[in-house]
């Protein structure tokens, strides 16, 4: 429909697409037409299609997209029971995302993970410690993008949150690299 004739208009200077939202995963089956739309239109049938998700999704909406979709990006919150749940509100978010990196990492379709630092809520070292160990666990040897906080465009309740300083950064990168050293993925 509508989408793809805005995605057919630039197809000559576009290699591919990433349908994110919100949460894309949270319209199934808009998003499963949307993507074989995109695969199977003439016009755009040769750009790749990824999604970018918070990785809460059910096994059976992968089970679907696999197929059609050439990747995924998967934002995870924290790498601790508490922290995710403290995050997201759900109890049982972190399982969900964990599941989501394993699946798309077996069906070689996880492009990256992407972790946004936010200052007093996921930026301690045992949670970025507890997150470099998930990643390494469940994705070896996917690139992992930390990302600082940003307040720009959020939502007045969230306006008060900051990004993690510089060395939390830093310290947050080299632990990821530790984690994946240690797994044998460096």
């Amino acid at each position: 429909g509508e989408v793809v004739e805005e995605v057919a208009a630039g197809a000559a200077m576009l290699s591919g697409v990433t349908v994110t939202g919100g949460e894309p995963t949270l319209q199934p089956r808009f998003l499963q037409a949307l993507v074989a739309q995109l695969k199977t239109d003439a016009r755009t049938k040769g750009l790749t299609v990824a999604v970018d998700s918070n990785g809460v999704v059910p096994e059976d909406t992968w089970g679907k997209l696999l197929p059609l979709i050439d990747g995924a990006f998967i934002s995870i919150k924290a790498g601790s029971q508490d922290a995710y749940t403290r995050i997201t509100g759900s109890p049982t978010a972190l399982a969900q995302a964990e599941s989501s990196l394993r699946t798309l990492h077996a069906a070689n379709k996880l492009l990256e993970v992407r972790i946004v630092l936010i200052a007093g809520l996921n930026d301690s070292p045992q949670e970025i410690h507890a997150m470099a160990h998930l990643c390494a666990r469940a994705c070896p040897s996917v690139p992992v993008t930390l990302v600082p906080f940003s307040p720009v465009g959020v939502r007045a309740q969230y306006a008060h949150l900051t990004a993690p300083d510089q060395d939390t950064l830093l310290r947050g990168r080299a632990a990821f690299q530790e984690a994946q050293a240690a797994s044998g993925c460096a």
